[in-house]
């Protein structure tokens, strides 16, 4: 058998099927998560529009409908209201009385 390049390539890897895990990443202390900006701008006063929100996070509308829903309202327990103000649906965290 005759050995070729691609042979002693293939060879030479120490471990070919063996996949890299990569490491856990470490939250850097602040609000530089999506999700603690995102939970920010709705604890305004004045709420956040979807429009605001989808330039804050880059996410399509859907998956921001998605995120206070099934997020913050079902997993974080928070008290999400949303209202119309100048034609536009506002968002923000209801205070707890």
């Amino acid at each position: 058998m005759k050995k070729t390049s691609s042979y002693k390539k293939s060879v030479s890897k120490k471990h070919p099927n063996k996949k890299s895990v990569p490491s856990p990443k470490t939250p850097s202390p602040g609000n530089s998560t999506k999700q603690a900006q995102f939970i920010g701008l709705l604890q305004q006063s004045s709420g956040v529009s979807l429009p605001d929100l989808m330039k804050a996070t880059g996410w399509q509308a859907h998956s921001i409908r998605g995120f206070i829903s099934g997020t913050l309202k079902k997993r974080l327990g928070l008290n999400v209201i949303s209202y119309t103000a100048d034609g536009l649906r506002r968002y923000r965290i209801a205070e707890v009385s």
